[in-house]
């Protein structure tokens, strides 16, 4: 008999032994030619999910998310081995701040801002590598046991499209260095995450943007709508030429990523340490568009992009190793 975990689908091969205790020859045929699986673990398990939101006016808004199931938990139609095998416990919280409603409103600061984090907690029945063993009887035997939690979590925050607009009515010429041109954006995340095989991994990403726009106001030139030779049906492609001496949109975007991803697997075999395997990445991109109405009819738009990738890192040392970050 096997008891525990057991699963048919690592069954390789098949013996079956037979020994004659009698002093004399026997002669018989035998079959076994059939396998049975009884005892099923039919103990069932719950699942719950509790939630929260707060709105404080225009001002900011919260969310609170949280969720618990057990082992044997599954759906009514699910069969007993596509149940649940673990323990899972997870929560998050989000948050939306409009900064720029603490300011003035004669100022028309937009800071817009959203904060998140989660945690999630897995907990296995079975021992990862004794897998017919529980996983509370198995940290007697396995060292790594108390490692066997598959555990993440998850930051973020970002301010996106922090500007300044108009507000009421205006009273001047819009001009290419007012300060209602510029916006600007910003966001970290970062991911963590461990398990029976892996020690760390890590993984944080920074995206920094600006953003300028200028918008001219459409002025066409029509030199010969008020001549009076022209005010012939015949002439009346030369009277509608008109021509616009400037272009009605200038905008320069630019962006810079970088990322920094850092792995470190547990050694099972022989104890000690796994070389950390490192890896960083730095974009900057840009790009500029031009939108020119050439005239009432004729439309031209230009858009030139860059992309521009930072892999000139320096070797360091095994001993600098540990000093290396997202922005080192």
């Amino acid at each position: 008999r096997v008891k525990g975990n057991p699963n048919l689908a690592n069954i390789k091969t098949m013996l079956l032994g037979v020994q004659n205790t009698s002093d004399f020859p026997q002669s018989a045929e035998i079959w076994f030619n059939e396998l049975r699986v009884a005892g099923f673990d039919n103990e069932g398990g719950w699942a719950s999910v509790v939630s929260a939101n707060a709105n404080l006016a225009d001002l900011a808004d919260v969310a609170l998310t949280g969720s618990m199931s057990t082992q044997g938990f599954g759906g009514v139609e699910q069969r007993i081995n596509e149940r649940s095998q673990e323990n899972i416990k997870q929560y998050a919280v989000a948050t939306n701040l409009s900064a720029g409603k603490l300011l003035p409103k004669e100022w028309g600061v937009k800071i817009p801002m959203s904060y998140t984090v989660s945690e999630e907690f897995r907990d296995p029945k079975y021992d990862p590598k004794f897998q017919d063993v529980s996983f509370d009887s198995a940290k007697e035997i396995n060292d790594n046991s108390s490692n066997a939690t598959d555990y993440t979590r998850r930051k973020s925050i970002s301010f996106i499209n922090v500007r300044k607009d108009r507000v009421g009515k205006i009273k001047k010429i819009p001009m290419p260095y007012d300060i209602e041109n510029f916006a600007v954006s910003y966001s970290y995340n970062e991911q963590f995450h461990s398990d029976y095989n892996v020690e760390k991994h890590q993984v944080q990403d920074v995206k920094t943007s600006a953003n300028y726009t200028y918008n001219i106001p459409a002025k066409p030139i029509e030199p010969f709508k008020r001549v009076k030779w022209f005010q012939s049906k015949y002439f009346k492609i030369i009277k509608d030429f008109n021509f616009n001496p400037l272009p009605q949109t200038i905008g320069v975007n630019s962006n810079i990523t970088r990322n920094f991803n850092q792995q470190a697997s547990r050694n099972l075999i022989t104890g000690g340490a796994l070389p950390t395997l490192e890896q960083r990445n730095f974009l900057f991109d840009w790009d500029y568009n031009i939108g020119y109405n050439l005239s009432k009819s004729l439309k031209l738009n230009f858009r030139a992009a860059n992309k521009h990738i930072y892999d000139s890192f320096e070797r360091i040392d095994d001993s600098e190793a540990e000093d290396i970050t997202l922005y080192s």
